[in-house]
């Protein structure tokens, strides 16, 4: 999906990534990638040293224990960087702090993509219904960790003050 070059050395940047099986796929099928895989979960770190060490090309990959909002990966050095089903978990309706630091670590061209539950729009409160539908809302985040799920509605305004300019949305 980030339809990146091949048969030259690219350098990716997977942001929230568990214990970096997404990674690890990747370094495997692309002989000339490299991955930076970032978690701030320290269990998820420890395992995914082990699993990388028995993987295909798994010293591609280097993992490090970060807040995925304010790493300390160098600016502008990553022709891709993802989120996958983990934007939810950074702050506010926008995730501005990771869309923020997504662009930061890109170079000029590079690919973003974020895979993620969101809300279309905001959900309504008034009326029996709603007011149980927004109940469940607030069960689910409470049961992922989730402050609030990224609003779609929001997202493309808040992705073009944060630099990206073309946007594709599906």
């Amino acid at each position: 999906r980030l339809n990146l070059p091949m048969g030259q050395a690219l350098r990716i940047a997977d942001l929230g990534c568990g214990t970096g099986a997404t990674a690890r796929t990747a370094v495997a099928w692309h002989a000339q990638l490299s991955a930076d895989a970032v978690t701030i979960v320290p269990t998820q770190i420890a395992l995914g040293h082990k699993l990388n060490q028995l993987a295909t090309r798994g010293d591609a990959i280097t993992m490090h224990q970060a807040d995925f909002a304010r790493t300390s990966l160098p600016s502008a050095q990553f022709d891709a960087v993802y989120l996958l089903e983990s934007a939810c978990h950074a702050q506010r309706k926008t995730k501005n702090d990771v869309l923020k630091e997504a662009f930061r670590l890109l170079k000029p061209g590079g690919r973003f993509m974020m895979v993620d539950a969101m809300l279309r729009h905001e959900l309504p409160n008034t009326g029996l219904m709603q007011r149980l539908i927004h109940k469940i809302y607030r069960l689910w985040c409470d049961s992922w960790a989730v402050s609030e799920m990224c609003r779609l509605d929001l997202l493309p305004s808040e992705m073009r003050a944060e630099g990206f300019e073309s946007l594709s949305i599906e």
